[in-house]
């Protein structure tokens, strides 16, 4: 396990060893200018207790994609913020306690995105999710907010489905409980191409 304040890359590629646990009870700030100056993870996690920036117009936060490394934001007592002028990409995204804003367009999930004790505000913002399950989204006690109007722009989850045959479930809520109270149930009942995609949303 390493522990630091605040994680910021200034440009350096960072290779974190397999199976490492990266811990920030601060703010994680990706500041990389060159697409070389990225972070190589394999089976590891980085933990952030505050915000999450992406602010590298170039290149990516990580190095590869694969289902191979894991970011978990876990505060329980502030409201925490995926921003940056960059979108990101994770590989798989934990979100924990207190509520996660999205505060950057077309941020991408590889793998899975876990909704624990939270839930996630889409803030006029599209999350697109890469694999093509039903298993892309978790939650124990989680949800996503999109409940935005048209005027302002929606809330967006865009599942690529792909080519998939299969029932979803997307954990909406108001939030107006602290669960997904309208949750909505998708069935494909005709598989397309591999191009598949859907995009959801609710409004107020």
């Amino acid at each position: 396990i390493t522990i630091a304040q605040n994680f910021i890359n200034n440009g350096a590629k960072i290779v974190v060893n397999n199976g490492a646990y990266v811990y920030v009870g601060g703010s994680f700030v990706n500041l990389a200018s060159t697409e070389d100056a990225e972070i190589d993870m394999t089976n590891s996690t980085i933990e952030v207790k505050r915000e999450w920036v992406n602010n590298n117009n170039t290149g990516e936060v990580f190095k590869g994609h694969g289902n191979q490394s894991y970011v978990i934001l876990s505060s329980y007592t502030q409201n925490q913020t995926i921003g940056g002028y960059t979108p990101t990409y994770f590989d798989n995204l934990t979100l924990k306690g207190s509520k996660k804003i999205l505060d950057v367009d077309n941020c991408k999930v590889e793998g899975i995105l876990n909704l624990e004790n939270t839930y996630l505000d889409l803030n006029h913002k599209k999350i697109h999710l890469l694999n093509p399950y039903p298993e892309a989204i978790t939650e124990l006690n989680g949800f996503v907010r999109s409940e935005t109007n048209a005027d302002f722009g929606y809330g967006m989850i865009v599942w690529n489905i792909k080519d998939i045959q299969d029932e979803y479930i997307v954990p909406f809520g108001t939030g107006a409980t602290n669960y997904a109270d309208i949750p909505l149930t998708f069935k494909i009942v005709s598989s397309g191409d591999n191009t598949g995609r859907v995009s959801f949303a609710t409004y107020p």
